[in-house]
C-alpha cells in the first residue's frame, strides 16, 4: 500500500485544527466528557445552520436561473 504525503500532511494538519479548535474555543473548563459533549453539540448545531444555508443559496439560484 502506498502512503501519499499529501494525505499524511492534509491528515496531521487537520487533526491540529480540530485539537486547537477544540481547546481554544470549546474547552474552558478543561477536558472533560461534559466538555466533549458541549463541543460535539455545538460542531452538529453550526453545521446543520451552514446545511440551511447552503439549500436556501441552491433554491435561490435555482429559481433565480
Amino acid at each position: 500500500m502506498k502512503v501519499d504525503k499529501f494525505g499524511v500532511g492534509s491528515l496531521v494538519v487537520g487533526i491540529l485544527l480540530v485539537l486547537g479548535i477544540l481547546h481554544f474555543f470549546f474547552m474552558e473548563g478543561g477536558w472533560s466528557m461534559p466538555g466533549l459533549v458541549a463541543a460535539l453539540v455545538v460542531t452538529i448545531q453550526g453545521g446543520l445552520i451552514l446545511l440551511g444555508v447552503f439549500l436556501v443559496v441552491i433554491g435561490l439560484l435555482l429559481l433565480w436561473l
